[in-house]
């Protein structure tokens, strides 16, 4: 008799649905003012480096900002909508993060699409 093989516990899409649920959700709870200066933070680094990482971003965001967001994910969400805006590209490496409560873990090296020396 031939069992019927158990639901699949690596669901690609399933991960991809949750991933993008999950940053919505940071997004749409997010202060408007705080993921703007986000945003300018990272056309700001784009416009001067050829690649970057979130780490760039955030050093930037705290040279012009005291308020800090009250969820750091949503970087992750403002990432995704700079390069819907075209400033950024994702590359296929990573690097380790330099931010202690990170733990040094990888973080995307972006190229810029807006780099200007």
């Amino acid at each position: 008799m031939i069992q019927p093989s158990p639901p699949s516990l690596f669901d690609v899409n399933a991960g991809e649905r949750q991933r993008d649920d999950a940053i919505q959700r940071v997004e749409d709870n997010a202060e408007p003012d705080i993921r703007t200066e986000l945003l300018v933070s990272v056309r700001r680094v784009a416009v001067v480096r050829r690649e970057l990482t979130s780490d760039d971003v955030w050093i930037d965001f705290r040279s012009h900002n005291t308020d800090v967001p009250h969820e750091p994910r949503l970087l992750g969400a403002v990432m995704r909508a700079a390069q819907k805006e075209g400033y950024i590209a994702p590359t296929d490496r990573f690097a380790p993060s330099n931010r202690p409560e990170t733990h040094r873990s990888p973080k995307r090296v972006w190229a810029s699409r807006v780099f200007q020396g």
